[in-house]
């Protein structure tokens, strides 16, 4: 039981630093982001219509779509748009093993 308990704590510990260092991560301006939308409000697609964003990619799910951060302000406009968050797309992508994510 103690290993199990042990291994837990390790599998999670071990997890956990990916997903922290795409949340810590600031969005740079004119770089890729991934806006997340509240599974139970609207869209991804109509959070960044609404904030006057555009697409990076024509691939998009309900729950989140590529965007480029165009303004310092972008961000905080898609949060009071609906988004749930905004990622910064190089550190997802660095995380996944893509080496260039640029625009």
């Amino acid at each position: 039981m103690r290993f199990l308990c042990l291994l837990v704590v390790f599998t999670v510990s071990f997890a956990a630093a990916p997903v922290a260092l795409i949340l810590v991560a600031e969005p740079k301006l004119g770089k890729p982001i991934v806006v997340v939308a509240k599974p139970w409000g609207i869209a991804a697609t109509k959070v960044v219509e609404a904030a006057q964003g555009s697409f990076l990619s024509p691939q998009a799910t309900r729950l989140a779509v590529w965007s480029v951060m165009r303004s310092e302000t972008y961000a905080t406009d898609l949060k009071m748009k609906g988004a749930w968050l905004v990622l910064d797309g190089a550190a997802l992508a660095q995380i996944c093993g893509v080496t260039d994510a640029s625009v």
